[in-house]
């Protein structure tokens, strides 16, 4: 009954407290006023006549990257600047107000502009200026650093010891000054006997590389500076490079080689053994078919190799008058020699070689016999003995002897040569063998003349080619073509 009467009384007073007496709408925010405030720093309070408290929240932001922008309950706004440290001690750290946080390296500024520091920079500690080490190693040089030149060395004064007492300094260098047992001599070479000379105060390092000589020819004998003697099997190296030889090695005489048995197969099979000596079974020293040389050019034949010479003779009884050249081959068709055209068959080709007397001889018209010779020659070597010289051509009959020339009946000769002459004996002759090519075929025929060669040749020298004589300007061309200059083994295959 107490608790209904009182909340009776309660509302009673509320109605009449907050009801408007005219009939208007209430107003929360009026007398008495109503106090909003909710001790919050981070609020904006008002009142609303209609609702009462009203609390915002207070806006912080100042517009600024370079702050952190927070609000506290008790003080209010806070704004506090950005911590923009990358922990990077080699950057100056800043915040720009439109970039926000920036770094920027400054490892440069570390250089002390001293040469006697090694300047850089520690991320996490910053500048370091390290004092270089201007120490050389010699204990005969002070050392010292300027700040502008960095380091330097000068030489101590003669005579400062060095090495522990044992050396003396001598313009920057210490010098031992003296040893006390042959140990204290060892240079670390082993091919020097090392002993310390007490009376000299001296080191003596003597070359015992001589004592390396095994007495053995056989082995090659040297000293190693790190190991001492090498005696080196060199057996092997006596091989002379020629199949037709077997080599041995023997202690007392060193090495020998014996030949082969003459006719032992060699290169391959394309040669045979002669006395020590491979010889191929067919050594072609000259070709020539004559279609390269330009017919118009005068010196066609002497820039191939071909010379000339002359004799004349008294034809009642062939006594020799004299002799003139060698010259060079000319190439016309006055004397001796000349490239001719069409002369030949498939093949001879278009170009032949055409041999003929001197005509520009006076003495044919004095009724002398005039010989001319087209040759090529060499001097006969060691190489040579053993072997065969083969003389191998095409020839045919000219005009020598045309019996329409009005110049004949004519009594021209012709014939081809392989010889040998003798410098020691005034070049005599001392081979000659011929083949008589006077009275050749219109037609092409191929000949081949031989000459073995023997030791007594070497040295001699050897002429191959063609001859002719004529007297009175008698016609006595013959032709030539083909010409090949080989050798082969005389020994059997």
């Amino acid at each position: 009954m107490r608790r209904t009467t009182r909340l009776f009384l309660l509302a009673s007073a509320l109605f009449l407290v907050g009801c408007p007496d005219d009939g208007e709408r209430l107003d929360l925010c009026a007398n008495p006023a109503l106090d909003c405030d909710d001790g919050n720093a981070c609020t904006v309070d008002s009142c609303d006549a209609a609702t009462g408290c009203v609390h915002s929240a207070l806006a912080c932001g100042d517009g600024d990257v370079c702050t952190a922008d927070s609000c506290d309950p008790a003080s209010g706004c806070v704004n506090e600047p950005l911590p923009c440290n990358d922990g990077n001690a080699c950057t100056a750290d800043a915040c720009d107000a439109e970039r926000g946080c920036t770094s920027t390296d400054i490892s440069a500024s570390c250089d002390d502009g001293s040469a006697c520091t090694t300047d850089s920079c520690d991320p996490a500690s910053g500048c370091r200026n390290v004092a270089v080490n201007c120490d050389d190693g010699n204990a005969c040089t002070a050392e010292s650093c300027d700040a502008a030149t960095g380091c330097a060395s000068v030489a101590v004064a003669d005579g400062t010891p060095c090495d522990s007492g044992l050396g003396r300094c001598t313009a920057g260098v210490c010098e031992r000054l003296a040893c006390f047992a042959d140990g204290d001599c060892n240079d670390g070479n082993a091919c020097t006997a090392d002993r310390c000379n007490l009376a000299a105060n001296e080191c003596v390092n003597t070359d015992v590389s001589a004592d390396c000589d095994d007495d053995d020819a056989c082995t090659a004998d040297s000293c190693n500076p790190a190991s001492g003697c090498v005696n080196t099997d060199i057996s092997a190296s006596c091989d002379d490079g020629e199949e037709c030889t077997a080599e041995s090695c023997d202690a007392v005489t060193g090495c020998a080689s014996e030949p082969v048995a003459n006719g032992t197969v060699c290169d391959g099979g394309a040669g045979r053994c002669n006395a020590g000596v491979c010889q191929s079974l067919n050594v072609v020293e000259y070709r020539q078919d004559f279609e390269a040389l330009d017919r118009t050019d005068v010196r066609a034949l002497a820039d191939d190799g071909w010379l000339v010479f002359g004799n004349v003779y008294d034809p009642a009884d062939q006594s020799f008058l004299y002799g003139y050249g060698p010259f060079i081959a000319p190439n016309d068709g006055a004397a001796f020699s000349a490239i001719v055209a069409d002369q030949g068959g498939a093949p001879q080709g278009s170009q032949q070689l055409s041999i003929y007397s001197d005509y520009n001889n006076a003495d044919h018209a004095n009724g002398r016999l005039i010989e001319s010779l087209v040759f090529r020659e060499r001097i006969l070597a060691a190489a040579d003995v053993g072997r065969t010289v083969s003389f191998a051509f095409d020839a045919k009959r000219g005009n020598i002897n045309d019996p329409s020339d009005p110049l004949c009946p004519c009594t021209s000769t012709a014939y081809a040569f392989v010889k040998t002459l003798d410098p020691a004996s005034g070049f005599a002759t001392t081979n000659l063998v011929q083949q008589d090519t006077t009275a050749l075929p219109e037609s092409w025929s191929r000949l081949t003349i031989t000459l073995p060669i023997d030791a007594g040749l070497v040295g001699q020298l050897l002429q191959v080619g063609f001859a002719t004589t004529a007297t009175r300007y008698q016609p006595s061309a013959n032709v030539y073509d083909n010409v090949e200059l080989a050798n082969r083994p005389t020994i059997a295959d």
